[in-house]
């Protein structure tokens, strides 16, 4: 039959001839709790990475240093790619899960260094006296809350103004 109209009445006369499935006609084995966790994390660690990296890096370039954009951009492609639905849920075959994995292994290896140029290219402007704890907030609003830093001395804190700022001794963190 070429006529959608023709179709469509012939299978309404013999309509109650075809099953009926009332619910998700998925059979698959839902995995996403299991084999795709360690995907999951990092997956979750990369979509925080990224973009701060992306940040400081801007934030360096503007100091003069120079951005490792392909770095960055290779970084996008691993996270991006390993984001696929069936990816990320684990419903790929064990070699795409086990490729996965080795993705982001790698990913480190080309994003990390990027964070770490413009950190030690921010940082190196600051002066002020040493030890010194620098806190960085990248993103782009103000951020307030407390922070938990793990720390072995007592120290004071000070805001960009030379404020002092309220600090709580907890156990071992400050």
């Amino acid at each position: 039959m070429t006529d959608p109209v023709a179709l469509s009445k012939h299978l309404h006369k013999s309509w109650d001839r075809y099953p009926v499935y009332a619910d998700d006609i998925y059979v698959g084995f839902q995995r996403t709790f299991t084999r795709a966790n360690r995907i999951k994390q990092e997956n979750r660690a990369a979509e925080e990475l990224l973009p701060d990296t992306e940040f400081l890096g801007a934030w360096a370039a503007r100091l003069g240093t120079v951005y490792d954009a392909p770095a960055v951009k290779r970084g996008w492609q691993t996270m991006l790619v390993n984001h696929m639905h069936d990816i990320i849920t684990g419903q790929s075959i064990p070699e795409v899960n086990a490729e996965a994995i080795a993705s982001y292994d790698k990913f480190r290896d080309f994003v990390l260094p990027v964070q770490a140029r413009a950190l030690a290219a921010i940082t190196s402007r600051v002066t002020t006296p040493a030890p010194a704890l620098i806190l960085l907030n990248s993103l782009g609003f103000a951020r307030g809350g407390v922070q938990e830093i793990p720390l072995a001395a007592s120290f004071g804190v000070t805001d960009a103004q030379d404020r002092p700022l309220a600090v709580q001794r907890l156990d071992d963190r400050f």
